[in-house]
């Protein structure tokens, strides 16, 4: 009996390059708050947001290469395809909620952490 081999989803690679790079992002964010001893939302927002949005960007290449190894083409594989396709939307979304939510999350534990504002 063939095995069909479950085709790498170029969303989920995307959304796991996001995640991996955003928790990076998040401890870059924390050390740069208790370095510089005091949280600002605005430079965390920012640091959030390019680490995710370059985690979903390498996670999309590297899924497309391995796609491609595979022998593998559909038409999400072009980038400019993907970024105006839903799940490319939806992605963008993600990063930018996500990056959103996470500094505010950031900015209430650092609050309670410490007492300060940011």
């Amino acid at each position: 009996m063939d095995e069909k081999k479950a085709e790498p989803s170029v969303f989920r690679g995307a959304l796991a390059g996001y995640g991996i790079l955003t928790a990076v992002g998040v401890v870059v964010a924390i050390v740069l708050a208790a370095g510089a001893g005091q949280y600002k939302a605005e430079p965390s927002f920012t640091v959030l947001v390019c680490s995710g949005a370059l985690g979903a960007i390498l996670g999309y290449s590297l899924t497309v290469r391995r796609r491609r190894a595979m022998g593998l083409e559909g038409p999400q594989d072009k980038w400019a395809a993907f970024v105006t396709s839903p799940p490319g939307v939806r992605m963008l979304l993600i990063v930018l909620g996500g990056s959103f939510l996470l500094t505010l999350l950031i900015l209430v534990a650092y609050r309670g952490l410490t007492g300060k504002g940011g």
